[in-house]
């Protein structure tokens, strides 16, 4: 017997950003759709498609299709999109793990490789490649109807890489995000 019905769903989230100087852009704005299919009791799997808007920089605009998997609070997840910056291709797989503290708070941890399908990661010595690693460790409380999280984020990119590959030297290092969400 299944307790999570099988169902499409549709959604949207916004947030703002910081891409440094010279660019206008303050905000990410996505929307997705999907279908949500509990095999088991243990075992969840999610299909789907998001869009990632950026007004005033229109040119940043990718769509990606998903696939997820989890199983006891493990999640394994690959993404694919075939436009980003235009007509660029490109992946990211990853593995997480969800620890229940107790029933309102968690713990979380996730590590991810993205693969650019060109070498566009330039370093300072001028080796490149098309792959770079990203990590979040995280801390969840659901709190007044809402869930609240203060996450750790970091990749291996160095600064080089990082100025090279998104033009700002500083968006690819270590740093810690909050937020806080409602499930309707």
């Amino acid at each position: 017997m299944l307790s999570s019905p099988i169902g499409a769903y549709v959604g949207a989230w916004a947030s703002s950003v910081d891409f440094g100087e010279g660019s206008d852009t303050r905000m990410e704005q996505d929307i997705y759709a999907g279908w949500y299919i509990p095999v088991t009791d243990d075992l969840l799997l999610d299909i789907g498609w998001l869009k990632y808007m950026f007004p005033k920089n229109n040119e940043m605009n990718s769509s990606m299709y998903y696939f997820g998997a989890m199983y006891k609070g493990f999640e394994f997840s690959f993404q694919y999109s075939d436009d980003r910056e235009g007509d660029q291709s490109g992946s990211a797989t990853y593995l997480a793990y969800t620890y229940d503290i107790n029933d309102s708070t968690r713990a979380y941890a996730r590590y991810g490789i993205n693969d650019t399908k060109d070498e566009s990661l330039f370093s300072a010595s001028g080796n490149t490649r098309s792959k770079y690693d990203d990590w979040e460790i995280a801390l969840e409380k659901d709190y007044w109807g809402a869930t609240w999280k203060a996450s750790y984020i970091d990749t291996d990119m160095s600064e080089a890489e990082c100025m090279n590959f998104t033009g700002h030297d500083d968006l690819c290092s270590a740093t810690v995000v909050a937020s806080v969400s409602k499930h309707f």
